[in-house]
């Protein structure tokens, strides 16, 4: 079976071939998955919010810009970074009730993101 990952909402195998040509739903997805569209999901309406990641950034780096601009939600982004980057690059399993934990705080980070007004 072919090692697959998300872009945007579609998941791709690593070829970056669309499997079945479906949008991603994150209930049906396993733990590891549901990491990254997490994070995904947070970096793309992040740049939608006026807020990108620059193409150099590495996610610990966008993880405190978006930390200095939205404080109130600082140890939910740090809790979203650190476990994509663990989802990402290890190989161990990845806790499902962790995964469930996580879901709370992409909800608070994605409210936070739709109220920003641009304050700096």
């Amino acid at each position: 079976m072919a090692a697959t990952f998300l872009k945007g909402r579609s998941i791709l195998t690593a070829s970056g071939d669309a499997e079945n040509s479906e949008f991603a739903n994150p209930r049906k997805l396993p733990p590891r998955q549901k990491v990254i569209f997490y994070y995904l999901t947070l970096v793309r309406r992040s740049s939608q919010r006026g807020l990108p990641r620059k193409p150099n950034q590495t996610p610990l780096q966008f993880e405190e810009t978006l930390r200095t601009i939205l404080p109130e939600v600082e140890n939910e982004i740090e809790a979203l970074t650190g476990s994509f980057v663990e989802a990402r690059y290890s190989k161990h399993e990845i806790n499902g009730e962790k995964v469930n934990l996580l879901q709370d705080f992409w909800k608070r980070v994605m409210t936070t993101l739709r109220n920003w007004q641009g304050r700096s």
